[in-house]
């Protein structure tokens, strides 16, 4: 179904079904960049505020026999509250709630066809059961779409911990055309900018319990590259002691066994800078190490085989066939 309303205009009209789209769960995924020391801090900023946000979404149905401006100065019926829009205008909506954000199972933000943002939002086979059942019976009555989140007022409580403060605010308000189904969408959203956040939270932020940040560290990028730095001296440090152990212990073998070690090495870090979009990491620098220990651990064998084989009084040729034969059995 589609809400086609305004944050000013509560007249709005749901005009279409749509089938119901397969259950997944989305993770957010919000971007860090890291350029100059001077925008860490804002950067870092920027997606904590999403973690201690905790957004859903409650649809419920409007008291139309009640006086809004009677009600917002307190003559309320008991099983109605009063609630607002962006702008302070009140609208009164029944206690019951009839689907909240917990069925919510995607959500994402486009354009609709004025080229308007909306929030497209898909439900989970229980919440779009649960919808087609009331509003079948409750056509042409308006319903609202009440966005509940949780903020962090930036005050501690005696533990020392967030206090949150709750924050409901009216989105919208559409009459019921038709019986609806598991996706939807949401229009009446000021900008596309407010549409993605909107979105963000509802994939993310549809939460039993709100988030706390108990414990935050920041990890500077000159940290960063101290730990590379530390990383390849180590990987350097072992290839020339691998190198040195192989030429003293094998002689001449040793060296045509470490000449091909480089020779790996340096394959493989041609072949990673012709990658695009390939990176050097921690993890990375650990997989080059465990290849060239490897490789000397099945040099190690093949020569110990060609010496074995020497000893035996077998030629050069011979050995070297033997000691590769022998050997691979122990390296495959």
């Amino acid at each position: 179904m589609s809400m086609r309303c305004s944050r000013t205009s509560p007249s709005c009209v749901i005009v279409s079904t749509s089938s119901a789209l397969p259950n997944r769960w989305y993770s957010a995924r919000v971007p860090i960049v890291s350029s100059l020391s001077c925008q860490v801090s804002r950067i870092r900023r920027a997606p904590k505020k999403f973690w201690v946000r905790t957004a859903t979404l409650e649809f419920r149905l409007v008291n139309t026999n009640a006086d809004a401006t009677a009600a917002a100065n307190g003559r309320v019926p008991g099983d109605s509250e009063v609630k607002y829009t962006r702008e302070g205008q009140p609208v009164v909506l029944y206690k019951r709630v009839i689907l909240t954000g917990d069925h919510i199972t995607d959500s994402t933000s486009s354009t609709d066809e004025y080229n308007q943002p909306q929030v497209n939002i898909s439900l989970d086979s229980a919440g779009g059961t649960a919808m087609s059942n009331f509003t079948k019976d409750s056509i042409g009555k308006p319903m609202a779409t009440l966005f509940v989140e949780y903020k962090d007022s930036g005050k501690k409580d005696a533990n020392g911990r967030s206090v949150l403060v709750k924050q409901e605010e009216v989105i919208n308000v559409a009459n019921i055309q038709s019986r609806l189904g598991n996706s939807f969408r949401i229009t009446g959203i000021s900008n596309p900018n407010e549409a993605r956040q909107l979105s963000l939270l509802l994939r993310a932020g549809a939460l039993i319990a709100p988030i706390q940040i108990v414990e935050e560290r920041t990890i500077g990028p000159t940290l960063g590259q101290q730990n590379i730095t530390q990383g390849l001296e180590a990987c350097l440090w072992g290839l020339v002691a691998s190198i040195v152990f192989m030429v003293v212990w094998y002689r001449k073998f040793g060296l045509i066994a470490s000449t091909a070690l480089m020779a790996n090495l340096v394959l493989i870090v041609g072949v990673m800078s012709l990658l695009p979009g390939a990176t050097l990491t921690m993890p990375g620098i650990a997989g080059i190490v465990l290849t060239l220990a490897v490789a000397v651990d099945a040099n190690v064998l093949i020569n110990e085989r060609i010496k074995e084989e020497l000893k035996n009084g077998r030629s050069i040729q011979q050995a070297i066939h033997e000691g590769y034969k022998g050997a691979f059995s122990s390296n495959r």
